[in-house]
C-alpha cells in the first residue's frame, strides 16, 4: 500500500525511513497504469474527478490527491444515513398540511394592524462575546454553549469560549419559547428557540413574554417578511434596530393556523435540506472510492 498520509511525522527517525519521492514515483506510475489500463492492482487511496484523471493532457500530482484509504463501514454508514434522511424527507412530505385560506386586501373587512415588537413582547439584547486571549490562555477558559448568528439560520448552538468579563457578571440566557433575531448582515432571520439556559451573542436579540394573543411561530415568519426586511435597504451599515420590527395581528386563531404551517413546513425544509447534504456527501464518497479503485459498481 501507498499511503504517505499515514506516516507519523512527529518522530524523526519514521521521518528518516520513509523516502517521500519514491512514494510518490510509485503513486505517479499507479495512478499512470490505472489511467491507461483501468486496473490498479495496489490499494492506494486517491481522490480525483475521473474527467481530471482520464484527460489525455492530466499532470499527475499525488501529493494533491494522495489520502487515508477509504473506510468500508465509514461508507456504510454513510449510506445508511441517507437512506434515514431521505425516510426522514418522505415522511415529511405526507405529513405536510393544507396551506391556510389567505384572505385578499380586497377582500378583507379593515385594515390589519401593525405592531412594534415592544407591543408584542420583551425585547433582550444578548451579552456574550467570546474571548480574544492567547491560545494558551483559551485551553483553561470555560466552555459554554452559545446561540449565535449561525444558530438562528441553522437551528444548531456553537460551542464558544467565555471571556472573563462575560464569565463575571449574570449573562442572558435562553428561556423556551424565546424568538431569536439577528438584524445584522444582508437579512434578518428569526427562529423560536426552546432549549434553555444557553448563553446569548451580543449580536443576537430575544423576543420573550408574549402573550396569549400572540403564536410564536407567527411572529417568527413575520419578523421575516419582506415589509422588515426593506428597512435593510438603503442603510451603510447593515444592521436594525429588532425594536423598529413590525408585526401585522391577526386573530389568534388565524395566527395559530398560519404558525403551524411555519412550524410543519420549515420541519419540511429542514429533511430536504439534510438529505441533500448527506447525498453530496454520498456522491463524494462515491467518487472517491471509484476513483481509488476501492470499489466498483455491481
Amino acid at each position: 500500500m501507498i499511503d504517505v498520509t499515514q506516516s507519523d511525522a512527529g518522530t524523526s527517525q519514521n521521518a528518516q525511513d520513509i523516502d517521500i519521492a519514491d512514494a510518490y514515483a510509485k503513486a505517479i506510475a499507479s495512478l499512470e497504469a490505472w489511467r491507461q489500463q483501468g486496473t490498479l492492482d495496489t490499494e492506494i487511496s486517491a481522490a480525483v474527478p475521473l474527467t481530471e484523471l482520464l484527460a489525455p493532457d492530466a499532470v499527475l500530482l499525488p501529493q494533491r490527491w494522495l489520502l487515508t484509504v477509504e473506510d468500508p463501514d465509514k461508507n456504510k454508514h454513510l449510506v445508511e444515513d441517507v437512506y434515514a434522511s431521505y425516510s426522514a424527507l418522505a415522511d415529511a412530505a405526507q405529513q405536510q398540511p393544507e396551506l391556510p385560506a389567505l384572505l385578499s386586501v380586497a377582500e378583507a373587512s379593515q385594515v390589519v394592524p401593525l405592531r412594534a415588537l415592544t407591543e408584542v413582547g420583551t425585547v433582550v439584547r444578548g451579552d456574550f462575546s467570546s474571548t480574544r486571549s492567547s491560545a494558551a490562555d483559551t485551553t483553561s477558559s470555560p466552555k459554554v454553549q452559545v446561540v449565535t448568528m449561525g444558530t438562528v439560520r441553522t437551528g444548531r448552538s456553537e460551542e464558544r469560549t467565555s471571556s472573563a468579563r462575560t464569565a463575571k457578571k449574570s449573562p442572558v440566557a435562553t428561556q423556551t419559547g424565546d424568538i431569536l433575531i439577528t438584524t445584522t448582515g444582508p437579512r434578518i432571520n428569526a427562529c423560536v428557540w426552546d432549549e434553555e439556559g444557553l448563553a446569548v451573542d451580543k449580536n443576537v436579540t430575544i423576543l420573550r413574554d408574549l402573550s396569549q394573543a400572540w403564536d410564536p411561530y407567527y411572529v417568527a415568519s413575520q419578523i421575516t417578511a419582506e415589509s422588515n426586511q426593506a428597512m435593510l435597504t438603503g442603510i451603510t451599515i447593515k444592521r436594525v434596530d429588532a425594536k423598529h420590527l413590525l408585526v401585522a395581528q391577526l386573530s389568534p386563531e388565524a395566527q395559530q393556523a398560519i404558525g403551524q404551517a411555519v412550524r410543519d413546513y420549515s420541519a419540511f425544509a429542514n429533511a430536504a435540506r439534510n438529505t441533500a447534504a448527506k447525498a453530496e456527501e454520498h456522491l463524494a464518497a462515491l467518487q472517491n472510492s471509484v476513483s481509488s479503485g476501492t470499489i466498483a459498481p455491481a
